[in-house]
């Protein structure tokens, strides 16, 4: 079953269900403006800081991706989103050139594809500003849109979320900011027999998208479906 599970977390890795930053991610011009939702207990404002994570962590930068936060339901920050992803693309359309893709959409990106934040004023003002998540007021737009974290965070695991199942490591009492009576140690160790999250390495099977890729029954796949059918007669 090893095997099996192995298989279907690499796939999810290369089709894309486990959204990546490679592929065509790394190549369009993105301005990530989701509702805001984490006043109502919604707390799911990380997954916009996820995305550009992933970007980083696939391409080592992200400039493609602009990141606004405010209430996306008022009419000027829509219109204005448009008016910007607008000349963005039209400006990329027009480049001739023999550069990437990726290279097209960064040094064609309009100086109005910044990162900031509506306020809530009548109408609503941006905010220049760099987006960083957190929940405390250290900046304008945090004030305004306190972003909240999630268990893998708070467990040591990365922004980008991307570790769908973790490499695991011995328990070490030196990785805990508490102090554990012997019985807390041995209750630990009962509770974690094959160790714990080593989130400084990448998840099982972590591999990037492959775009086009068949998954079906095919020569090129044959080696992969024998490896699944071993794995599920392990067990």
């Amino acid at each position: 079953m090893r095997a099996c599970q192995a298989g279907a977390i690499r796939r999810a890795y290369e089709s894309g269900v486990q959204l990546g930053g490679n592929g065509g991610l790394s190549a369009i011009p993105i301005i990530d403006f989701g509702s805001y939702n984490e006043a109502g207990g919604y707390h799911y404002q990380w997954h916009h800081f996820a995305v550009r994570e992933r970007l980083i962590d696939a391409n080592r930068s992200a400039p493609n991706h602009i990141l606004w936060r405010g209430n996306n339901a008022t009419t000027v920050p829509l219109e204005q989103a448009f008016a910007v992803m607008a000349r963005w693309v039209e400006a990329i359309k027009s480049d001739r050139s023999h550069a990437s893709p990726r290279q097209k959409v960064i040094r064609n990106k309009p100086p109005e594809a910044v990162d900031g934040c509506y306020t809530n004023a009548t109408p609503p003002e941006f905010i220049v500003e760099p987006q960083t998540l957190s929940s405390q007021p250290d900046s304008q737009c945090n004030t305004l849109w306190p972003s909240y974290s999630f268990p893998r965070q708070v467990a040591g695991g990365p922004l980008a979320a991307n570790i769908l199942k973790c490499q695991l490591k011995p328990i070490d009492m030196a990785d805990y900011a508490v102090t554990f009576t012997p019985a807390e140690q041995q209750r630990l160790g009962r509770i974690f027999p094959s160790g714990v999250c080593d989130w400084s390495r990448r998840g099982v099977s972590h591999v990037p998208l492959i775009v086009g890729k068949s998954f079906g029954p095919a020569p090129t796949n044959h080696h992969e479906y024998e490896d699944i059918l071993e794995g599920e007669h392990d067990d």
